[in-house]
């Protein structure tokens, strides 16, 4: 006979070994943010691919806010001349909602395509950078504010692709905001002429970190476990 020591210490082996099971099961199943006109808004801006991407044009002149009266939607020019011209650069915001999000740890991911970044896919005198926001308070609080380029170092790239990833908490509600920011801008080496931006895409996506989805999934099963065997130890009533 197998003494109540060996069958808790077996139990717990099992439960550990599920627990890891179902973390890595509920790791898969992301949460793809959806462009919004603002903080705390629930009006879906732009057009969503198949994938859950958003395609979009970073403003080469001026402000604006992603699908917020046409910003970003479509392509825009700026003419440069040595006498001064109309490329001043610009700044486009992108905010994306979350819903359903598991408090804790969370993985926010963005992969790009095509996104110009000096030192990667773009020639020197034009740089566009990103600056990432939490929205999950009563006001916007900066992650990561980067008013220049993000180094090839912060970012797993190619000339197409670019993946930044991020770790953020998430305390106070299952409903996560996250705003993205381009800024454009051109040094004084940029030659004259018309310069027209080009399409890109971003899929952003919120998953728990998979360390405590392991950790809750061994929990969750182990006190299940325990649970029957507390049951069945408990003495029967004779009829």
């Amino acid at each position: 006979m197998f003494s109540s020591q060996a069958i808790r210490k077996q139990l717990t082996i099992s439960a550990c070994a599920a627990g890891l099971l179902l973390g890595s099961t509920l790791q898969a199943q992301e949460i793809v943010g959806r462009t919004v006109s603002g903080f705390n808004s629930t009006t879906q801006v732009g057009s969503v691919n198949s994938d859950g991407s958003v395609n979009f044009y970073a403003l080469l002149n001026g402000s604006g806010t992603y699908g917020v009266g046409g910003a970003g939607l479509s392509a825009d020019t700026c003419t440069r001349t040595w006498s001064g011209g109309d490329c001043g650069g610009g700044v486009l915001d992108m905010w994306f909602r979350f819903s359903g999000v598991a408090l804790g740890p969370n993985v926010l991911t963005l992969q790009y395509t095509d996104l110009d970044l000096t030192g990667v896919n773009d020639p020197t005198y034009f740089l566009e950078s990103v600056s990432v926001y939490r929205g999950d308070s009563t006001s916007p609080t900066a992650v990561i504010d980067a008013e220049s380029d993000f180094g090839v170092n912060q970012l797993l790239s190619t000339d197409v692709n670019q993946l930044i990833s991020l770790n953020i908490n998430v305390n106070s509600s299952p409903t996560f905001y996250v705003r993205t920011r381009y800024i454009t801008s051109f040094t004084s080496s940029a030659p004259n002429g018309t310069y027209t931006n080009t399409i890109e895409s971003v899929r952003a996506t919120l998953v728990p970190e998979p360390g405590m989805l392991s950790l809750l999934g061994a929990g969750l099963v182990a006190a299940g476990f325990f649970g029957r065997r507390r049951k069945a130890l408990q003495p029967q009533a004779s009829a």
